[in-house]
């Protein structure tokens, strides 16, 4: 009993040390669950968030990004199991909680744009996912065919940002 309470005690004060705000909550489980706040994401520190799925979560696309105020900068790297991916920078502004701006990335060889919108919220980042339109010219930009329609359907979980190089 005395070593489980030392080590309960031990726990909560290193959850307490954590330089980012928090709050907490009790679910219904009893289990006490820590939400990092929106505003320790979108502090000019480097965040990074993972996404994964497949049968296996064998697919996966990780962000970085850092916010400067209104601008954010970051990196974004899709990866598909067993086959070619896409990585490529991130210039975006922010909005309150929602980050819009252009994915300029390598796939197959080939350089591309692409319009992203990410949410920040309960502590996870969203990106939005909805129908593109191709504008043709010196080179290929994919754009929202009505941003407002898009929706935040891929939950990105924060993660320890050197689980990941950057190409």
């Amino acid at each position: 009993m005395t070593n489980s309470l030392l080590f309960v005690l031990v726990a909560l004060g290193t959850l307490n040390c954590n330089s980012f705000s928090s709050t907490t909550e009790e679910s219904s489980f009893g289990l006490v669950q820590e939400e990092v706040s929106e505003q320790a994401i979108l502090s000019e520190a480097e965040t990074c968030f993972l996404y994964t799925e497949g049968t296996e979560s064998q697919d996966s696309t990780f962000v970085s990004l850092k916010v400067n105020v209104d601008s954010v900068t970051g990196f974004m790297h899709w990866q598909p199991w067993q086959t070619d991916g896409a990585y490529g920078t991130i210039t975006a502004v922010r909005s309150d909680n929602i980050i819009r701006g252009m994915h300029n990335y390598v796939i197959e060889g080939s350089e591309q744009s692409e319009e992203v919108i990410f949410k920040i919220s309960n502590g996870k980042l969203y990106k939005a996912s909805g129908e593109l339109t191709e504008d043709s010219g010196e080179e290929i930009i994919l754009r929202f065919k009505n941003p407002d329609e898009a929706v935040f359907k891929y939950e990105f979980r924060e993660i320890d940002c050197s689980l990941f190089e950057r190409f």
